[in-house]
């Protein structure tokens, strides 16, 4: 098989950088249903927003943040050697598809009163920190460890309580021992990088 023209994909996808001044009310940290479990969050605008696509009235919930292993990836640095390199994918999500019609399980929270959060305020948490350089488990998982690690950092802003973040490890322990939707605990960890390990010239 022959490998891929770059060793990894865009690091970030901005596919919402025209909503980055937009505010952030609710927080929601959910899982897929089934196969192996893929862990992400998705933030509820206030309002509702309205676009206007080709003469069609469109109307966005919110945005989320996937912290994927593109399935492109199948080499990583050596011909025999899995890509582990993920990518951060910045979604708006339309109505009623904020997050999926059957999560195997949906924990929600909402920021502070006290603060006002936007899009592009929880991307810098990110890029500031350097969480976008996120490579996946050998074992193939390591999606519930990003989304955690980045809720840990709201609350270090001050945007979020440490006991909700406490609560929603304790959801998602008590779901994992009921072996629900396949869900693990503890979270498999993937392992952050330095830029500078990796070079998007052709292999």
């Amino acid at each position: 098989m022959t490998p891929p023209d770059h060793k990894i994909e865009p690091v970030i996808d901005n596919q919402a950088a025209r909503f980055s001044t937009q505010p952030l009310k609710e927080v929601i940290l959910w899982c897929t249903h089934s196969g192996m479990v893929h862990w992400m969050t998705s933030y509820r605008f206030p309002q509702m927003l309205e676009e206007n696509i080709d003469g069609s009235r469109v109307f966005y919930e919110g945005v989320s943040f996937n912290m994927f292993q593109p399935q492109r990836h199948v080499y990583h640095r050596l011909p025999d050697e899995n890509n582990l390199f993920g990518t951060l994918q910045v979604q708006a999500r339309r109505m009623n598809a904020l997050i999926s019609s059957r999560p195997g399980l949906k924990l929600t929270t909402t920021f502070k009163d006290t603060v006002r959060v936007t899009v592009q305020d929880v991307l810098n948490v990110v890029t500031d920190a350097g969480h976008q350089y996120y490579k996946y488990s050998p074992v193939g998982s390591g999606c519930l460890c990003w989304q955690l690690q980045l809720l840990e950092r709201f609350v270090t802003k001050g945007w979020l309580a440490r006991e909700v973040v406490e609560k929603f490890a304790a959801d998602i322990e008590a779901a994992a021992k009921e072996r629900r939707s396949a869900i693990i605990w503890p979270p498999v960890q993937g392992t952050h990088y330095n830029e500078s390990e990796v070079s998007n010239e052709p292999v």
